[in-house]
């Protein structure tokens, strides 16, 4: 039986539509294909950085100086993290226990308050540190404190990027790591802040470790800047994170 004039059989529409439908089969199939030898590739090939990430100060220890207590007494700070003072400037006021004598504790040179070390309101005792008070504020050396487990992974020569606010991004390198727990007094004098401090040592897990990070050769930070940092210490394939045999924490 013969088709009537104009109509195409079953038989050669079906074998129109499988002559289509095949080429757009390969093409898929090729496209599928290359996605699994890429990402076979790069899991066998990429690299993927690890990294310890946190906060760091910038830090100074050029013409650091000490501001004390004169006396026992309640203090009252004037002055706060970050700001200006001139040699002579009245600091702070310790008031005696029974009211009757008020002490005035005065900057002993000038430059920038670097560390608030009592809190305000609190006693203190004669000669206790106040604040410290560094003189020259621009520095290449940020201090980055980390976890055991961290500073386990981070080794001196690591690459670090710094980000402070309102700066394009630092590069810097990781100069020394501590083998011993920084004491909290330390951290106190570091941030400037002792809430501050305890948050850190909190988040370490009650023992940080001193990393010392220098910016590259003509970078300056502002010394009591915190900048977030990120520390590369190694760099492993995908295809080891996936199979468990990167440390990554």
């Amino acid at each position: 039986m013969t088709d009537a004039p104009g109509f195409t059989s079953s038989a050669d529409r079906l074998d129109e539509a499988t002559s289509t439908t095949r080429p757009r089969l390969w093409v898929a199939l090729a496209a599928l294909a290359l996605v699994v030898v890429g990402a076979l590739g790069w899991a066998l090939f990429g690299a993927v950085p690890l990294v310890a990430e946190g906060t760091a100060v910038a830090y100074s220890s050029q013409g650091q100086q000490s501001v004390l207590a004169g006396a026992d007494g309640v203090v009252r700070l004037s002055v706060t993290f970050g700001d200006e003072v001139s040699q002579g400037d009245e600091v702070a006021e310790i008031t005696s226990a029974d009211g009757s004598r008020v002490t005035a504790a005065v900057a002993t040179g000038a430059g920038t308050i670097h560390a608030v070390l009592v809190a305000d309101g609190s006693a203190v005792e004669s000669q206790t540190p106040l604040f410290i008070i560094v003189s020259d504020a621009s520095t290449s050396t940020l201090l980055f404190y980390a976890s055991q487990v961290e500073a386990a992974r981070i080794h001196s020569g690591d690459d670090v990027v710094v980000a402070i606010a309102g700066s394009a991004d630092l590069s810097a390198t990781v100069s020394a790591v501590s083998e011993i727990p920084a004491p909290a007094a330390e951290m106190d004098a570091v941030f400037g802040l002792a809430a501050f401090a305890e948050q850190q040592l909190a988040d370490d897990g009650g023992a940080a470790y001193r990393v010392q990070i220098d910016l590259e050769e003509s970078e300056t930070a502002t010394a009591g800047e915190l900048a977030n940092v990120q520390i590369r210490y190694a760099t492993v394939s995908p295809w080891q994170i996936l199979w468990g045999s990167a440390d990554v924490g």
